[in-house]
């Protein structure tokens, strides 16, 4: 029993030892800056919301021309022209 005690007697202090070695090795955490995250994310949603909402709209021309073109209607260079939708 005394020798298994002297052989584990320093397991507690080893282990301290090499959490402490790992803590040490690991790059510092930077401070979080959470409304910059936030508002950085609040950017990302509307610049997407914007594109989704022209995606939309670039459909809804292209089913309109489907329509026009299944009904006989011949596109001229001024069709082809159209307008950026943003």
């Amino acid at each position: 029993m005394q020798d298994a005690l002297a052989a584990t007697g320093a397991y507690s202090t080893t282990l301290h030892d090499t959490l402490n070695a790992i803590r040490d090795g690991l790059p510092h955490t930077q401070k979080i800056e959470i409304q910059k995250v936030l508002k950085a994310q609040e950017q990302a949603s509307i610049s997407m919301a914007e594109q989704l909402e022209s995606l939309a709209a670039h459909y809804s021309q292209m089913k309109s021309a489907l329509k026009e073109s299944e009904s006989g209607d011949v596109f001229g260079d001024t069709d082809l022209q159209g307008k950026l939708v943003r």
